[in-house]
């Protein structure tokens, strides 16, 4: 017989509340700003506009971007705001920024970078009607397109280079990088809720053919792993090139391009979209507690172990779906 712990939970929660409770220190400042306390003490907002610190702190995020210095045409592919290319900075106590000198390692995250840019300026445009989030979407989603794609004669043709690791910084990206499906999935994700909010058909174009290569690359036997890990597995610096949890991110791609009304040759995007699931249901959610099973999505190591990322994204799918 199953003993229940509910009568010892209950004996831990009165034993804590019986202690005497430890005295609060009052620090002179929290995050930043002078504590403000009421009438008896107790911390209490010192933000006054409206919906709290939320539009405060939103506001800050999208100012940072809006004022962020610029390339020019001889220090760049293209005159953009210098987050687009490298993420390397410094701000003074001023308020002034400055791109600071970097490597092709470290500016290899303008796969995540771009997804940050793409979600994050259209939910502050849906939030705020800042007309200001259009112009962002467009620096980040022509980049992507201009810059940061394979050549038409690759492997696999104008796809998103997710990782790339090789190449100058501030120009083009070196299809020699990494090209981390998930990663790209994530991107074509992001490109296709920009184009929702400006129209753009370009943008959707390239997303119906990055969904179309990975659904043609897809293995739909039911036996085997849908995609690995990389399109390019050569370039990987560590030797298991498998893709775990971080299908989820090409399943949500596949299913906003199904939700939008392209389905592939054949409906190849929904047979892609199938195996997908049938590996997620039958192979992942069964091993569940393993290590790697909800890994392998970070792109500077291994990433063999739960990472944060996937803990928050494999539910999210699983409870839209």
């Amino acid at each position: 017989m199953k003993r229940s712990l509910l009568p010892d939970l209950i004996l831990a929660v009165w034993f804590s509340a019986s202690l005497p409770a430890p005295a609060a220190t009052t620090q002179p400042h929290y995050y930043g700003h002078a504590a403000v306390v009421d009438a008896h003490g107790v911390i209490a907002p010192w933000y006054k506009g409206l919906n709290g610190q939320c539009d405060y702190r939103v506001r800050i995020a999208a100012e940072t971007l809006k004022r962020y210095p610029w390339t020019t045409t001889n220090t760049a592919m293209a005159a953009y705001p210098a987050y687009v290319f490298s993420g390397q900075w410094t701000i003074a106590t001023n308020g002034a920024i400055t791109p600071i000198p970097t490597s092709d390692w470290d500016t290899a995250d303008i796969g995540q970078r771009s997804v940050c840019v793409l979600f994050g300026m259209t939910d502050y445009y849906r939030y705020t009607g800042d007309p200001a989030a259009i112009a962002h979407l467009t620096y980040m989603g022509d980049f992507l397109l201009d810059g940061c794609q394979t050549p038409p004669e690759h492997p696999w043709p104008l796809f998103p280079i997710s990782v790339p690791v090789k190449g100058k910084v501030f120009q083009k990206c070196d299809p020699n990088g990494m090209i981390q499906l998930d990663l790209s999935a994530n991107m074509g994700q992001g490109l296709l809720r920009a184009y929702q909010v400006t129209g753009n058909q370009r943008w959707f174009a390239a997303a119906r053919h990055w969904g179309d290569l990975l659904a043609e690359r897809c293995n739909l036997d039911p036996a085997a792993d849908p995609w690995p890990r990389y399109a390019n597995p050569e370039t990987a610096p560590w030797k298991n090139h498998k893709q775990t949890g971080g299908v989820v991110m090409i399943l949500a791609f596949l299913d906003e391009l199904i939700r939008l009304g392209h389905t592939g040759q054949d409906g190849r995007i929904l047979k892609a979209r199938d195996a997908g699931l049938r590996y997620l249901s039958d192979k992942l959610l069964p091993a569940w507690t393993v290590d790697d099973t909800w890994a392998r999505y970070f792109w500077d190591w291994e990433n063999q172990t739960h990472c944060c990322t996937l803990a928050a994204e494999a539910p999210a799918y699983l409870i839209s779906g």
